[in-house]
This record gives structure tokens, C-alpha cells and sequence, in this order.
């Protein structure tokens, strides 16, 4: 029964919560005629995952333990080297200096000057990141382990609406087993973020590879033709098609400046907004 209510619980919770953050960040329904065989999928595997992680320990400890192989010795906790040292604290210092360094000079990370064939990678960049995951993580970890071991009285309290008189009880083992508890916690804590990230990237992606088109082309959508059959020419029946928003004409050439090869693009001025917007990050000053 436990399997089963977890189980169900945790599906049921995280199809809530996938299909509110792809409507917010992706404004797309993810119960569509498209998704639903990866929806079940998801389904059964965090049913019978969820179940395994109940039921099979159980069964282990059923068939193996006995009660003078469980008999254990509590010792008193020593604080593992990078908590004493305060290696938690030491990287999210650091994470915040290196962005702030890399952020007050202005930097970009991926640079690729106009007319060069390669381009530079800042790779000192990644290195906030990377030390502000590090340093979360183990900050949540200390932050667990002691709320885990100085909280239990206030632990036991919360516990009260589930675990009735025996809330004390499960507080002292969750506070006994907190090492392996708070390795829970932020892996949990950890995919959650990754998710996030990957969410806001994927958004912001999307959004950035609309700008480079409308940059590069015009629109989303470019329609090309020749010098002896212009597209300009049909530009009536373009507008005419179903899906088409709005379409205007534009010329583009090439020409060497100096030894730079650059872009030349003829729109009419006045009416280029309505099929594209044109940002003033395009023009320098």
C-alpha cells in the first residue's frame, strides 16, 4: 500500500508539475495527441520505480536481516574535511568573484568577429557556474545535515499531522540517518535545478535562434528567387498563403569592405516592421 500511494502520488505530482512549466516556459500543452505514448511511458516508469525503490528493500531486509545483524553502535559525527574547511562557502565566494569579474569587463562567450572565419570561446566564463553548482550543492548539504541533527523537536512537530504520536520517533530516525537523507535531498534538489536550466535554455534558445533569422533573413521565413523571376514579383500570393503573417521585400548583396565581407540589405523603411522587427542592437549608434 505504501509502493502503491507513493507511486501513484509521484506520478500524479509530476504531471502536474511538467505540464504547468512546458505551458509557462514553452506555451505548449503537454497531455497533446503527439506526447501521449512518451506520457505513458513516464507514467509506468515512475510507477514501477517508485514501487522498486519501496518494495524491494523490503523484500532484502525480510529475507536477509535478522535482528542481531541490524544491532548497530551509534557513534558520535564527525564533521567530513570539506564541512571543516568550509569548502562550501570558499566556492560560492568564488563563483561570485569570477562573475563579477567576467561581468563588469563585459565579456561575451562565444565571440566571432564580422569577416573571421573563427571564433574565440571564453572558457573562463563556465568556471562561475560550475563552482556556483559545487557550492550549492554542498551547502545543502550542510544545511540539511544540520537542520537534521539540532532540528528534531521542530522536525517532530511537523511530523505530527502524518505520523501522530509516533512523530518523535520517525523524527530521531530521520535524524539518525540524516548523512543518507541529505544525499537525497540534493540529488533531488539537483535534478530539479538541471530541469530548470535546461528549460530556460531551451527557451532562450529558441528565442535567440528567431532573432539570428530575422537578422539573417529578414523573417523566420525567407522566400528567394532570381534576377529573372524575382520572388518580389509574387510577393501578392505570398501574403495570400494560409499561416503567412505578414511579407515585405528586402534585397540582399555582399560587398567587401576594406577586407571585411559584409551584409547589404535594401527594405523599404517604412513598412519592414510588419514582417520583422528591427532592434537597435543592429545598428551602432
Amino acid at each position: 500500500m505504501e509502493a502503491s500511494f507513493a507511486g501513484l502520488a509521484g506520478v500524479c505530482l509530476g504531471l502536474a508539475l511538467a505540464e504547468g512549466s512546458t505551458r509557462l516556459t514553452l506555451g505548449i500543452h503537454l497531455f497533446g495527441a503527439t506526447n501521449v505514448i512518451w506520457v505513458v511511458i513516464a507514467v509506468l516508469a515512475g510507477f514501477l520505480l517508485s514501487s522498486a525503490a519501496i518494495l524491494l528493500p523490503a523484500w532484502l531486509d525480510a529475507r536477509n536481516t535478522t535482528v542481531s545483524a541490524a544491532r548497530m553502535t551509534v557513534r558520535k559525527e564527525t564533521a567530513g574535511l570539506w564541512r571543516r574547511l568550509g569548502l562550501d562557502y570558499l566556492l560560492l565566494l568564488l563563483s561570485a568573484l569570477i562573475f563579477w569579474r567576467t561581468w563588469s569587463t563585459g565579456y561575451q562567450i562565444v565571440l566571432a568577429p564580422e569577416g573571421t572565419p573563427v571564433s574565440q570561446v571564453d572558457y573562463q566564463a563556465f568556471l562561475a557556474p560550475v563552482m556556483f553548482w559545487l557550492g550549492t550543492g554542498l551547502l545543502t548539504i550542510r544545511l540539511c545535515l544540520v537542520g537534521l541533527a539540532h532540528g528534531r523537536a521542530r522536525l517532530a512537530t511537523l511530523l505530527r499531522v502524518l505520523a501522530g504520536p509516533l512523530s518523535g520517533l520517525v523524527a530521531a530516525a530521520m535524524s539518525r540517518q540524516r548523512a543518507r537523507i541529505a544525499q537525497g535531498t540534493v540529488l533531488v534538489a539537483l535534478a530539479f535545478a538541471f530541469a530548470t536550466s535546461t528549460a530556460i535554455f531551451n527557451t532562450t534558445y529558441h528565442a535567440q535562434a528567431l532573432v539570428d533569422a530575422e537578422l539573417t533573413n529578414g523573417a523566420d521565413v525567407a522566400v528567394t528567387g532570381s534576377l529573372l523571376a524575382p520572388a518580389s514579383s509574387k510577393l501578392t500570393e505570398l501574403q495570400a498563403l494560409p499561416g503567412v503573417s505578414a511579407a515585405q521585400p528586402m534585397q540582399h548583396r555582399l560587398a567587401y569592405v576594406g577586407n571585411d565581407l559584409q551584409d547589404l540589405y535594401g527594405i523599404e523603411a517604412a513598412h519592414i516592421n510588419e514582417a520583422t522587427q528591427m532592434s537597435n542592437a543592429y545598428f551602432q549608434g
